[in-house]
C-alpha cells in the first residue's frame, strides 16, 4: 500500500479536524488518526518512559538496601513486597501501557489488552492492600507497644493475603476488558482501543466490577485513615501528658535542724519520680517525698531531711539512649508510611475518577480536544503508575536511616571494589 495517502490524510486531519473525511477510506482515516495520536500523545509516552527508568533504579536501590542493611522486621517485609510489585509494574505493566498509548486505535489483539489491563489492576490493588496492612502494623507498634508485635513471618502472611485479595478483585473480571470499538465523531468510521469490551458495557457484570474496585478503595483508604488517626491521637495525648509532667516545678523545702546545732538544709528541690512508662524517656530516677513524709517532717522537731539522688548506672543511661533512638526511628518510619499512603491515595484518585466515573468511549477522538487536554486526560489515566517511581523518593526524603544505610552500602561496595 502506498504510504503517501495516509500521510496526506494525517496532514489534513492535523491541519483541520473539522473537515469532512467522507472521501477517505476507512484504512486511510485510521492511519491518519494513528499518526495524529502518536504525535499528540508523545509527552505522555515520555512521562511513562521516565517513570520506568526512575522506578527501576529507585526500587532496585530500595530493595537492595532493605534486604542487606536492615534487620528482619515486619516493616522490612512490607517494604520489600512493595518494591517487588513496583518493579513488576515497571517491567511488565508500564511497557504495555507505552504500547497502548503510542499505538492508539490500532487493531490490538484481545488477549494483549486483557492481560495489560488485568496487570494494571492487580499490581495497583496489591500495593493498596499492603499499605493498608502497613497502617495496621504501625498502629499496633505505636498505640499498643506493650503487646506482641507482628513478626516477619506474619508480615509475609499479610503480603500473601494482599495478593489473594487483589487476585479476587482482578482475575474473575479478566474477560471484561479487551478491545472496544469506538465510532469517530467526524467520520463514519469505527476504530478500536484497549478498554472494556463492547458486550459488557452497561451490564450488571461491569457494575459489579466497578463496585468491587470502589469498595476495595474505600476499605483500604478507610482502614489507613482510621489507623493513622489513632496514631495521631495517641501521640497528641502522650505529648500533652509529657509536657504536663515536665512543667511541674520542684517544691523547695527548708527545714531547720533543731536537734543538730542550728544547721539548715536549704535549696533542696523535691523531685518527681517519672517512670519510663509515662514518658518513654526517663533518664534519671529521683527519690520523691510523699505527702505523708512532708507531714511527719512538719510535725516532728527531731526528724532530719535527707534528700538524696539515686545513682544512675552507665547501663541505665545507655538503655535510655537506646530507647530514645528506637523511638525516633519508629517515628520516622511511621512518617514515611503516612507519606507513602497519602501519595498512593492522591495518585489513585485521578485514575479512579477518569476510569470509572468520567469514562466516555471515544473521548480521545473529540475534535475539540486540545493537545494539552488530551495529555492531561491520559496522564490522569496513568496516575496510578506514579507510585512506582515516587516511593523511592519518599524513602530518600522522609527516612534518614535509609540514607544512612545507603551511604554505608556505598562505602562497603567501594572498599570491595578498590580492594
Amino acid at each position: 500500500m502506498d504510504r503517501s495517502l495516509p500521510t496526506t490524510a494525517s496532514r489534513m486531519l492535523m491541519e483541520n479536524t473539522t473537515n469532512n473525511y467522507s472521501g477517505l477510506s476507512e484504512e486511510e482515516y485510521v492511519q491518519a488518526v494513528f499518526d495524529k495520536m502518536a504525535l499528540n500523545l508523545l509527552p505522555t509516552v515520555l512521562v511513562l518512559v521516565a517513570i520506568i527508568v526512575g522506578g527501576l533504579l529507585g526500587n532496585s536501590l530500595v530493595f537492595v538496601v532493605y534486604l542487606r542493611q536492615f534487620r528482619p522486621s515486619s516493616t522490612r517485609v512490607f517494604v520489600l513486597a512493595m518494591c517487588v510489585y513496583d518493579l513488576l509494574t515497571n517491567v511488565v505493566t508500564l511497557p504495555m501501557m507505552v504500547v497502548i498509548v503510542h499505538r492508539a486505535f490500532v487493531n490490538y489483539d484481545r488477549w494483549f489488552c486483557s492481560t495489560a489491563l488485568a496487570c494494571i489492576s492487580f499490581f495497583s490493588v496489591c500495593t493498596g492492600w499492603i499499605l493498608c496492612f502497613v497502617a495496621l502494623d504501625r498502629q499496633r507498634r505505636v498505640c499498643q507497644s506493650q503487646k506482641q508485635q507482628f513478626s516477619p513471618r506474619q508480615a509475609w502472611l499479610f503480603v500473601l493475603l494482599a495478593t489473594g485479595l487483589s487476585a479476587l478483585v482482578t482475575f474473575p473480571f479478566f474477560h471484561l476488558k479487551g478491545v472496544q470499538r469506538v465510532r469517530a465523531p467526524d467520520a463514519d468510521v469505527t476504530v478500536s482501543t484497549c478498554a472494556v469490551e463492547d458486550a459488557y458495557l452497561g451490564t450488571v457484570f461491569y457494575t459489579v466490577y466497578k463496585l468491587s474496585v470502589g469498595l476495595t478503595f474505600v476499605a483500604t483508604v478507610g482502614t489507613a485513615v482510621v489507623c493513622y488517626s489513632l496514631i495521631g491521637r495517641h501521640v497528641w495525648l502522650h505529648t500533652r501528658k509529657q509536657r504536663a509532667l515536665l512543667e511541674i516545678r520542684g517544691v523547695r523545702i527548708e527545714v531547720e535542724n533543731r536537734s543538730g546545732g542550728g544547721g539548715e538544709v536549704s535549696g533542696v528541690s523535691n523531685s518527681i519520680n517519672i517512670s519510663s512508662q509515662d514518658t518513654h524517656s526517663a533518664g534519671v530516677s529521683l527519690d520523691t517525698d510523699s505527702p505523708s513524709a512532708k507531714e511527719n517532717v512538719a510535725d516532728s522537731e527531731t526528724n532530719k531531711l535527707a534528700t538524696t539522688l539515686r545513682p544512675v548506672s552507665f547501663e541505665k543511661r545507655r538503655s535510655f539512649k537506646q530507647r530514645r533512638k528506637r523511638r525516633i526511628n519508629h517515628s520516622r518510619t511511621t512518617l514515611t508510611m503516612v507519606v507513602l499512603t497519602s501519595v498512593g491515595v492522591l495518585n489513585y484518585l485521578p485514575h479512579l475518577v477518569v476510569r470509572y466515573v468520567h469514562e466516555k468511549p471515544g473521548f480521545f477522538l473529540n475534535p475539540d480536544l486540545t493537545v494539552l487536554s488530551l495529555n492531561l486526560y491520559m496522564l490522569a489515566m496513568c496516575s496510578i503508575y506514579l507510585n512506582s517511581a515516587i516511593n523511592p523518593i519518599v524513602y530518600s526524603f522522609c527516612n534518614a536511616r535509609f540514607l544512612q544505610e545507603c551511604r554505608k552500602l556505598k562505602n562497603r561496595l567501594k572498599k570491595q571494589i578498590l580492594g
